[in-house]
């Protein structure tokens, strides 16, 4: 079994789904379920995602995160 975690928010969802279509064609295992950690997807990108990942036979699972409980974690504002 081949387990993958990415992030995404709304705006970069369609690059998301590039990486889906790229895993479902190019890992030989039947086994693959990819982790979606997102703060808060439309609807309708979560159907679209879903319609690639099952036209390439790979599990999806979406996970929301609160982003929250990042507000103290430093950035590099370069």
């Amino acid at each position: 079994m081949i387990h993958i975690a990415c992030c995404s928010n709304e705006k970069l969802a369609p690059m998301f789904g590039v990486v889906v279509t790229s895993v479902g064609i190019n890992v030989t295992s039947d086994d693959v379920t990819m982790y979606l950690l997102h703060n808060g997807l439309k609807d309708s990108t979560v159907k679209r995602l879903l319609k690639i990942a099952d036209r390439y036979h790979v599990g999806l699972r979406f996970l929301e995160i609160d982003l929250g409980i990042l507000k103290d974690c430093p950035v590099d504002e370069n």
